[in-house]
């Protein structure tokens, strides 16, 4: 009995402790199963034409934190970052092997000059959880140990083309497919007071950098400001875009009054070919008094 209780002492005096006191000895965390790549909608586009740049990020470990230093690196491009509120990931193979993958930061580039253009990303700081094998004498199991790892996508790079044939010479720039409207905010104007007129051209594509067209309104009705807006977004894997511009207008005279949509040509890269939308004209009847309208 006595023999029993002095091995149990002996264990908890000289083994026990050092067991227990000690700081579990780890292994060396593997290295990091985790790149980023830069991703284009497209090889090849015409100048004026919007295409998306995506960032990816492709791992095999849960991610803890991720920073981009600054951004994209471009030359000869229009770019508009687009916000990504949450990061949504899926499986995706690569070479062979599963990852799971996910989209850290997108823009919308519009080229502005042809030629063969690079791309670059600046460098990209990930705080990932690796397993890694910790002994802790008796036994040994896996823990997570948060990393700091750098990593820097491949520059991409693609290849502008002029557009084609000879440019129409009313040409605003625009490369998509659009359509345009005016609108009045009445259908009948009274004599000194203000009403909205709203011209817009919208569409699959950016145009954001065409020659903003002019609207002229004939004498009798006066143009207190102006505003010009451009709204460039994606829509699944189409970006779609609008420029709009809306005048604040006082009659000043009764009347019966016309406004002319100007004529409006884009180039269309699907069938590689300028298309223009005919200008039409809008009336506008200016009354003296109180007008109802049914």
């Amino acid at each position: 009995m006595k023999t029993r209780i002095y091995l149990t002492l002996l264990f908890l005096l000289l083994i026990a402790p050092a067991a227990i006191s000690s700081q579990a000895s780890a292994k060396a965390a593997e290295e990091p199963d985790i790149f980023c790549r830069l991703i284009l909608s497209t090889e090849k586009t015409y100048v004026g034409e919007a295409f998306v740049a995506s960032l990816m990020i492709y791992t095999t470990h849960n991610i803890d934190r991720i920073d981009v230093e600054n951004g994209l690196k471009h030359k000869e491009f229009e770019a508009m970052e687009l916000k990504i509120n949450n990061v949504q990931t899926s499986y995706q193979r690569v070479d062979g092997k599963q990852y799971l993958a996910g989209v850290l930061r997108r823009w919308i580039l519009t080229p502005l000059k042809k030629g063969k253009h690079k791309i670059e990303i600046d460098e990209v700081k990930a705080v990932v959880e690796v397993p890694q094998l910790v002994d802790y004498g008796f036994y040994s199991a896996y823990k997570y140990q948060a990393i700091e790892v750098d990593l820097r996508a491949t520059s991409v790079e693609i290849q502008v083309e002029s557009l084609p044939g000879k440019k129409p010479s009313d040409f605003s720039g625009a490369v998509g497919l659009f359509e345009t409207d005016l609108q009045m905010s009445k259908r009948t104007l009274i004599v000194g007071e203000e009403a909205t007129l709203t011209y817009s051209i919208s569409g699959i594509g950016n145009p954001g950098l065409i020659a903003k067209p002019t609207i002229s309104l004939p004498p009798g009705i006066t143009i207190k400001d102006s505003k010009h807006s451009t709204d460039v977004h994606l829509t699944g894997k189409n970006i779609v875009g609008s420029y709009t511009a809306t005048y604040r207008v006082v009659p000043t005279k009764a009347g019966r009054y016309s406004v002319e949509l100007p004529e409006f040509i884009y180039f269309d890269p699907a069938s590689a070919k300028y298309a223009t939308i005919p200008s039409r004209k809008v009336d506008i009847p200016v009354a003296y008094g109180e007008v109802f309208e049914m």
